[in-house]
Protein backbone atom coordinates (compact mmCIF):
# COMPACT_ATOMS: atom_id res chain seq x y z
CA UNK A 1 0.00 0.00 0.00
CA UNK A 2 1.70 3.17 -1.24
CA UNK A 3 1.01 6.57 0.33
CA UNK A 4 0.41 8.12 -3.11
CA UNK A 5 -2.10 5.43 -4.12
CA UNK A 6 -5.27 7.28 -5.26
CA UNK A 7 -7.39 4.50 -3.76
CA UNK A 8 -5.77 5.01 -0.35
CA UNK A 9 -5.93 8.79 -0.63
CA UNK A 10 -9.64 8.59 -1.35
CA UNK A 11 -10.14 6.50 1.79
CA UNK A 12 -8.04 8.93 3.84
CA UNK A 13 -10.30 11.82 2.82
CA UNK A 14 -13.34 9.84 3.94
CA UNK A 15 -11.64 8.81 7.19
CA UNK A 16 -10.81 12.39 8.10
CA UNK A 17 -14.38 13.53 7.46
CA UNK A 18 -16.04 10.67 9.34
CA UNK A 19 -17.36 11.33 12.82
CA UNK A 20 -18.46 7.87 13.98
CA UNK A 21 -16.29 4.87 13.08
CA UNK A 22 -17.27 1.27 13.73
CA UNK A 23 -14.59 -1.44 13.40
CA UNK A 24 -15.60 -5.11 13.06
CA UNK A 25 -12.62 -7.41 13.68
CA UNK A 26 -12.40 -11.10 12.78
CA UNK A 27 -9.81 -13.82 13.18
CA UNK A 28 -7.83 -12.67 10.14
CA UNK A 29 -6.20 -9.99 12.29
CA UNK A 30 -5.07 -12.49 14.92
CA UNK A 31 -3.62 -14.73 12.21
CA UNK A 32 -0.77 -12.25 11.83
CA UNK A 33 0.11 -12.85 15.48
CA UNK A 34 0.68 -16.54 14.85
CA UNK A 35 -2.85 -17.72 15.58
CA UNK A 36 -4.08 -19.35 12.34
CA UNK A 37 -7.72 -19.05 11.35
CA UNK A 38 -9.59 -22.32 11.23
CA UNK A 39 -13.19 -23.48 11.10
CA UNK A 40 -13.81 -26.27 13.56
CA UNK A 41 -16.96 -27.22 11.64
CA UNK A 42 -14.75 -28.18 8.68
CA UNK A 43 -12.31 -30.26 10.70
CA UNK A 44 -11.42 -31.46 14.16
CA UNK A 45 -9.17 -30.76 17.11
CA UNK A 46 -7.20 -33.93 17.86
CA UNK A 47 -10.06 -35.83 16.25
CA UNK A 48 -12.86 -34.12 18.22
CA UNK A 49 -15.59 -32.10 16.51
CA UNK A 50 -17.37 -28.91 17.53
CA UNK A 51 -20.16 -30.90 19.19
CA UNK A 52 -17.54 -32.63 21.35
CA UNK A 53 -15.93 -29.38 22.49
CA UNK A 54 -18.12 -26.31 22.33
CA UNK A 55 -21.69 -26.91 23.45
CA UNK A 56 -23.27 -26.85 26.91
CA UNK A 57 -24.02 -30.55 26.44
CA UNK A 58 -20.37 -31.33 25.72
CA UNK A 59 -19.32 -29.54 28.90
CA UNK A 60 -21.92 -31.44 30.91
CA UNK A 61 -20.83 -34.79 29.45
CA UNK A 62 -17.06 -34.31 29.65
CA UNK A 63 -15.96 -31.02 31.25
CA UNK A 64 -12.38 -32.29 31.40
CA UNK A 65 -12.08 -32.67 27.62
CA UNK A 66 -13.62 -29.25 27.04
CA UNK A 67 -11.23 -27.67 29.53
CA UNK A 68 -8.23 -29.34 27.85
CA UNK A 69 -9.35 -27.80 24.56
CA UNK A 70 -9.77 -24.31 26.01
CA UNK A 71 -6.63 -24.59 28.12
CA UNK A 72 -4.74 -25.32 24.89
CA UNK A 73 -6.31 -22.27 23.26
CA UNK A 74 -5.43 -20.07 26.25
CA UNK A 75 -1.85 -21.32 26.06
CA UNK A 76 -1.60 -20.44 22.36
CA UNK A 77 -3.19 -17.02 22.85
CA UNK A 78 -0.81 -16.14 25.68
CA UNK A 79 2.21 -17.19 23.63
CA UNK A 80 1.08 -14.95 20.77
CA UNK A 81 1.82 -11.20 20.65
CA UNK A 82 -0.42 -8.29 19.62
CA UNK A 83 0.47 -7.09 16.13
CA UNK A 84 0.58 -3.65 14.50
CA UNK A 85 -3.12 -3.88 13.65
CA UNK A 86 -4.07 -4.34 17.30
CA UNK A 87 -1.89 -1.39 18.33
CA UNK A 88 -3.32 0.80 15.54
CA UNK A 89 -6.91 0.11 16.62
CA UNK A 90 -6.01 0.70 20.27
CA UNK A 91 -4.49 4.09 19.41
CA UNK A 92 -7.52 5.00 17.29
CA UNK A 93 -9.84 4.36 20.23
CA UNK A 94 -7.55 6.12 22.70
CA UNK A 95 -7.65 9.27 20.61
CA UNK A 96 -11.32 8.98 19.70
CA UNK A 97 -13.10 7.06 22.50
CA UNK A 98 -16.57 5.70 21.94
CA UNK A 99 -17.99 7.50 25.02
CA UNK A 100 -20.12 4.45 25.61
CA UNK A 101 -20.90 2.41 28.70
CA UNK A 102 -18.53 -0.23 29.99
CA UNK A 103 -20.05 -3.73 30.44
CA UNK A 104 -18.30 -4.78 32.67
CA UNK A 105 -14.88 -3.19 33.23
CA UNK A 106 -11.71 -5.21 33.51
CA UNK A 107 -11.07 -6.29 37.09
CA UNK A 108 -7.55 -7.62 36.70
CA UNK A 109 -8.58 -11.13 37.62
CA UNK A 110 -10.81 -10.19 40.55
CA UNK A 111 -14.06 -12.07 40.48
CA UNK A 112 -17.36 -10.19 40.46
CA UNK A 113 -20.84 -11.38 41.11
CA UNK A 114 -23.58 -10.25 38.77
CA UNK A 115 -24.75 -7.58 41.23
CA UNK A 116 -21.25 -6.20 41.76
CA UNK A 117 -20.66 -6.13 38.04
CA UNK A 118 -23.86 -4.20 37.36
CA UNK A 119 -22.93 -1.59 39.97
CA UNK A 120 -19.90 -0.70 37.86
CA UNK A 121 -22.00 -0.07 34.76
CA UNK A 122 -21.27 3.57 33.95
CA UNK A 123 -21.35 5.98 31.07
CA UNK A 124 -18.14 7.85 30.39
CA UNK A 125 -18.47 11.46 29.30
CA UNK A 126 -15.29 12.71 27.69
CA UNK A 127 -16.00 16.20 29.09
CA UNK A 128 -16.23 15.11 32.71
CA UNK A 129 -16.25 12.27 35.24
CA UNK A 130 -18.38 9.15 34.80
CA UNK A 131 -22.07 9.82 35.26
CA UNK A 132 -25.03 7.52 35.53
CA UNK A 133 -28.00 7.63 33.21
CA UNK A 134 -28.27 8.39 29.50
CA UNK A 135 -25.66 9.88 27.23
CA UNK A 136 -26.24 13.49 26.20
CA UNK A 137 -25.92 14.50 22.57
CA UNK A 138 -23.53 17.24 23.68
CA UNK A 139 -21.04 14.46 24.44
CA UNK A 140 -20.58 13.72 20.73
CA UNK A 141 -18.72 16.79 19.52
CA UNK A 142 -15.82 15.07 17.75
CA UNK A 143 -14.88 11.73 16.31
CA UNK A 144 -15.57 8.50 18.15
CA UNK A 145 -14.68 4.90 17.39
CA UNK A 146 -15.84 1.51 18.65
CA UNK A 147 -14.25 -1.89 17.98
CA UNK A 148 -16.42 -5.02 17.84
CA UNK A 149 -14.15 -8.04 18.07
CA UNK A 150 -15.28 -11.53 17.14
CA UNK A 151 -12.00 -12.87 18.55
CA UNK A 152 -11.60 -14.35 22.02
CA UNK A 153 -7.80 -14.32 22.31
CA UNK A 154 -7.36 -11.20 24.46
CA UNK A 155 -4.85 -9.57 22.10
CA UNK A 156 -6.80 -6.30 21.99
CA UNK A 157 -6.45 -5.83 25.75
CA UNK A 158 -2.75 -6.67 25.68
CA UNK A 159 -2.29 -3.97 23.03
CA UNK A 160 -3.74 -1.48 25.53
CA UNK A 161 -7.16 -1.10 23.91
CA UNK A 162 -9.50 1.10 26.01
CA UNK A 163 -12.08 -1.13 27.66
CA UNK A 164 -15.00 1.23 27.02
CA UNK A 165 -14.29 1.21 23.27
CA UNK A 166 -14.11 -2.57 22.86
CA UNK A 167 -16.95 -5.07 22.58
CA UNK A 168 -15.91 -8.73 22.68
CA UNK A 169 -18.95 -10.15 20.98
CA UNK A 170 -18.09 -13.81 21.57
CA UNK A 171 -16.57 -13.39 25.02
CA UNK A 172 -12.99 -14.09 26.06
CA UNK A 173 -10.85 -17.13 26.78
CA UNK A 174 -9.66 -15.30 29.88
CA UNK A 175 -13.09 -14.68 31.39
CA UNK A 176 -14.85 -17.42 33.33
CA UNK A 177 -18.22 -17.95 34.95
CA UNK A 178 -19.73 -20.44 37.34
CA UNK A 179 -21.95 -23.18 35.93
CA UNK A 180 -23.97 -23.57 39.14
CA UNK A 181 -27.53 -22.44 38.36
CA UNK A 182 -27.99 -20.17 41.39
CA UNK A 183 -24.45 -18.73 41.34
CA UNK A 184 -23.67 -15.57 39.37
CA UNK A 185 -19.91 -15.50 39.89
CA UNK A 186 -17.75 -14.23 37.02
CA UNK A 187 -14.06 -13.46 36.80
CA UNK A 188 -12.34 -11.31 34.17
CA UNK A 189 -8.85 -11.25 32.66
CA UNK A 190 -7.64 -14.39 34.44
CA UNK A 191 -4.24 -14.77 32.77
CA UNK A 192 -2.72 -17.65 34.70
CA UNK A 193 -1.04 -19.84 32.08
CA UNK A 194 -2.65 -23.01 33.49
CA UNK A 195 -5.53 -22.81 35.92
CA UNK A 196 -4.95 -26.09 37.78
CA UNK A 197 -2.00 -28.49 38.19
CA UNK A 198 -3.87 -31.16 36.23
CA UNK A 199 -4.43 -28.83 33.27
CA UNK A 200 -0.75 -27.92 33.38
CA UNK A 201 0.11 -31.60 33.08
CA UNK A 202 -2.29 -32.66 30.33
CA UNK A 203 -2.88 -29.54 28.19
CA UNK A 204 -1.63 -30.16 24.60
CA UNK A 205 1.13 -27.69 23.78
CA UNK A 206 2.11 -26.64 20.30
CA UNK A 207 5.50 -25.58 19.03
CA UNK A 208 5.54 -21.84 18.35
CA UNK A 209 8.24 -22.31 15.71
CA UNK A 210 6.20 -24.94 13.91
CA UNK A 211 3.10 -22.77 14.17
CA UNK A 212 4.85 -19.77 12.60
CA UNK A 213 6.44 -21.96 9.94
CA UNK A 214 3.03 -23.23 8.88
CA UNK A 215 1.31 -19.85 9.18
CA UNK A 216 2.59 -18.72 5.78
CA UNK A 217 1.32 -21.94 4.24
CA UNK A 218 -2.09 -21.51 5.89
CA UNK A 219 -2.36 -17.90 4.73
CA UNK A 220 -1.65 -18.95 1.14
CA UNK A 221 -4.45 -21.49 1.37
CA UNK A 222 -6.82 -18.85 2.76
CA UNK A 223 -6.10 -16.58 -0.22
CA UNK A 224 -7.27 -19.20 -2.72
CA UNK A 225 -10.86 -18.41 -3.80
CA UNK A 226 -13.66 -20.69 -2.54
CA UNK A 227 -15.87 -22.70 -4.92
CA UNK A 228 -18.43 -20.53 -6.68
CA UNK A 229 -21.47 -21.98 -4.92
CA UNK A 230 -19.88 -22.17 -1.52
CA UNK A 231 -20.38 -19.07 0.59
CA UNK A 232 -17.95 -19.48 3.43
CA UNK A 233 -16.32 -16.62 5.36
CA UNK A 234 -12.64 -16.70 6.22
CA UNK A 235 -13.51 -16.92 9.91
CA UNK A 236 -17.16 -17.86 10.15
CA UNK A 237 -19.71 -20.58 9.91
CA UNK A 238 -21.86 -21.27 6.86
CA UNK A 239 -24.87 -21.05 9.15
CA UNK A 240 -26.52 -17.92 10.52
CA UNK A 241 -25.49 -18.73 14.10
CA UNK A 242 -22.39 -17.01 15.44
CA UNK A 243 -20.30 -18.52 18.20
CA UNK A 244 -16.84 -18.43 19.63
CA UNK A 245 -15.91 -21.24 17.25
CA UNK A 246 -16.32 -19.05 14.20
CA UNK A 247 -12.89 -17.77 15.14
CA UNK A 248 -11.35 -20.91 16.60
CA UNK A 249 -7.58 -20.80 16.67
CA UNK A 250 -5.60 -24.01 16.40
CA UNK A 251 -1.96 -24.79 16.06
CA UNK A 252 -0.80 -26.20 12.78
CA UNK A 253 0.64 -29.28 14.43
CA UNK A 254 -2.67 -29.99 16.18
CA UNK A 255 -4.41 -29.85 12.81
CA UNK A 256 -1.95 -32.16 11.12
CA UNK A 257 -2.27 -34.68 13.90
CA UNK A 258 -6.05 -34.60 13.87
CA UNK A 259 -6.57 -34.74 10.11
CA UNK A 260 -4.30 -37.74 9.61
CA UNK A 261 -6.39 -40.03 11.78
CA UNK A 262 -10.09 -40.81 11.91
CA UNK A 263 -9.84 -41.74 15.60
CA UNK A 264 -9.77 -39.06 18.30
CA UNK A 265 -6.63 -38.79 20.37
CA UNK A 266 -6.88 -40.43 23.77
CA UNK A 267 -6.88 -37.90 26.60
CA UNK A 268 -7.20 -38.91 30.25
CA UNK A 269 -10.61 -38.53 31.86
CA UNK A 270 -10.15 -35.69 34.31
CA UNK A 271 -11.86 -35.71 37.67
CA UNK A 272 -14.19 -32.68 38.02
CA UNK A 273 -12.38 -31.84 41.25
CA UNK A 274 -9.22 -31.27 39.20
CA UNK A 275 -10.86 -28.52 37.12
CA UNK A 276 -11.28 -24.81 37.94
CA UNK A 277 -13.92 -24.38 40.64
CA UNK A 278 -15.99 -21.42 41.77
CA UNK A 279 -14.50 -19.67 44.82
CA UNK A 280 -17.89 -18.20 45.70
CA UNK A 281 -20.27 -21.18 45.91
CA UNK A 282 -17.51 -23.83 46.14
CA UNK A 283 -19.73 -26.22 44.19
CA UNK A 284 -19.88 -25.19 40.54
CA UNK A 285 -17.19 -25.81 37.93
CA UNK A 286 -16.01 -22.68 36.15
CA UNK A 287 -16.35 -22.57 32.36
CA UNK A 288 -14.89 -20.21 29.76
CA UNK A 289 -17.16 -17.19 29.29
CA UNK A 290 -17.38 -17.64 25.53
CA UNK A 291 -20.40 -18.22 23.31
CA UNK A 292 -20.97 -21.89 22.51
CA UNK A 293 -23.18 -23.48 19.88
CA UNK A 294 -26.80 -23.28 20.98
CA UNK A 295 -26.19 -20.16 23.09
CA UNK A 296 -27.30 -16.61 22.36
CA UNK A 297 -24.92 -13.71 21.99
CA UNK A 298 -24.57 -11.80 25.29
CA UNK A 299 -27.19 -9.10 25.66
CA UNK A 300 -24.86 -6.64 27.36
CA UNK A 301 -22.47 -6.60 24.43
CA UNK A 302 -25.34 -6.37 21.94
CA UNK A 303 -26.81 -3.46 23.92
CA UNK A 304 -23.48 -1.64 23.91
CA UNK A 305 -23.30 -1.85 20.11
CA UNK A 306 -26.92 -0.71 19.79
CA UNK A 307 -26.14 2.22 22.07
CA UNK A 308 -23.26 3.27 19.81
CA UNK A 309 -25.66 3.28 16.86
CA UNK A 310 -28.51 5.07 18.61
CA UNK A 311 -26.66 7.77 20.59
CA UNK A 312 -25.18 10.74 18.79
CA UNK A 313 -24.68 11.24 15.04
CA UNK A 314 -25.09 8.30 12.65
CA UNK A 315 -22.24 5.85 12.19
CA UNK A 316 -20.81 6.98 8.86
CA UNK A 317 -17.89 4.57 8.37
CA UNK A 318 -17.46 0.87 9.11
CA UNK A 319 -14.12 -0.95 8.85
CA UNK A 320 -14.41 -4.70 8.23
CA UNK A 321 -11.08 -6.20 9.34
CA UNK A 322 -9.93 -9.80 8.97
CA UNK A 323 -13.41 -11.04 8.14
CA UNK A 324 -15.77 -10.90 5.19
CA UNK A 325 -18.53 -9.44 7.38
CA UNK A 326 -21.14 -11.60 5.66
CA UNK A 327 -22.36 -13.54 8.68
CA UNK A 328 -24.80 -12.25 11.31
CA UNK A 329 -24.49 -10.09 13.34
CA UNK A 330 -21.52 -8.52 11.53
CA UNK A 331 -23.50 -8.40 8.30
CA UNK A 332 -26.36 -6.69 10.12
CA UNK A 333 -24.07 -3.94 11.41
CA UNK A 334 -22.56 -3.39 7.97
CA UNK A 335 -26.00 -3.19 6.38
CA UNK A 336 -27.16 -0.82 9.10
CA UNK A 337 -24.32 1.59 8.34
CA UNK A 338 -24.88 1.23 4.60
CA UNK A 339 -28.62 1.91 4.95
CA UNK A 340 -27.90 5.16 6.79
CA UNK A 341 -25.62 6.37 4.00
CA UNK A 342 -22.36 5.29 5.63
CA UNK A 343 -19.30 3.96 3.85
CA UNK A 344 -17.41 0.67 4.10
CA UNK A 345 -13.73 -0.29 4.03
CA UNK A 346 -12.65 -3.95 3.95
CA UNK A 347 -9.22 -5.18 5.07
CA UNK A 348 -8.78 -8.90 4.46
CA UNK A 349 -6.44 -11.44 2.88
CA UNK A 350 -9.12 -12.33 0.33
CA UNK A 351 -11.92 -10.06 -0.87
CA UNK A 352 -14.57 -11.45 -3.18
CA UNK A 353 -14.89 -9.48 -6.45
CA UNK A 354 -12.39 -6.88 -5.27
CA UNK A 355 -12.33 -5.13 -8.65
CA UNK A 356 -16.09 -4.59 -8.51
CA UNK A 357 -15.84 -3.54 -4.86
CA UNK A 358 -13.30 -0.84 -5.65
CA UNK A 359 -15.46 0.60 -8.42
CA UNK A 360 -17.97 1.74 -5.81
CA UNK A 361 -17.65 5.26 -4.43
CA UNK A 362 -18.81 4.11 -1.00
CA UNK A 363 -16.69 0.95 -0.57
CA UNK A 364 -12.92 0.44 -0.39
CA UNK A 365 -11.27 -2.95 -0.54
CA UNK A 366 -7.70 -3.41 0.72
CA UNK A 367 -6.51 -6.95 0.11
CA UNK A 368 -3.60 -8.30 2.12
CA UNK A 369 -2.35 -8.67 5.68
CA UNK A 370 -4.65 -6.54 7.84
CA UNK A 371 -1.94 -6.02 10.46
CA UNK A 372 0.19 -4.24 7.84
CA UNK A 373 -2.64 -2.45 6.05
CA UNK A 374 -4.31 -0.87 9.09
CA UNK A 375 -1.47 1.35 10.35
CA UNK A 376 -1.08 2.91 6.91
CA UNK A 377 -4.83 3.25 6.40
CA UNK A 378 -5.35 4.90 9.80
CA UNK A 379 -2.23 7.09 9.66
CA UNK A 380 -4.12 10.41 9.24
CA UNK A 381 -5.76 9.78 12.64
CA UNK A 382 -3.13 7.87 14.64
CA UNK A 383 0.12 9.17 13.15
CA UNK A 384 3.29 7.15 12.68
CA UNK A 385 4.13 6.57 16.36
CA UNK A 386 1.05 4.69 17.48
CA UNK A 387 2.64 1.88 19.50
CA UNK A 388 3.27 2.25 23.26
CA UNK A 389 6.86 2.40 24.46
CA UNK A 390 6.64 -1.07 26.00
CA UNK A 391 4.93 -2.68 23.01
CA UNK A 392 7.60 -5.39 22.70
CA UNK A 393 6.82 -6.65 26.22
CA UNK A 394 3.11 -7.14 25.64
Amino acid sequence: MEADDPHLQSFHRCLQKSRRILCIVGSGLSASSGIPTYQLQHGTWHGYTALDLATPEAFQNDPGLVWLFYSSRRYEAMKAKPNEGHFALAELCRRYPSRMATFPPSTGGKGLSGDESSKQYKHHDINGPPVSGGVSDTTFKGKSALVISQNVDGLHQRAGHPQNSLVELHGSLFDMKCTQFFCNYRTHNEHDLFLTPTLRTYTPRSSMKKRKRNLAKNSRLEKSPPPKRQRVDSDASVTDETTDLENVSHSSDDLSESTNSSQPDAFPTLDPQELPHCPKCHEGILRPAVVWFGESLPLRQMDQVDQFFSCGPPVDLVLVIGTSGKVWPAMGYVERVKKNGGKIAIFNTAIEDIEEVNKSKNVWGFQGDASKLLPEALKPLIGEHYKPRDWFRR
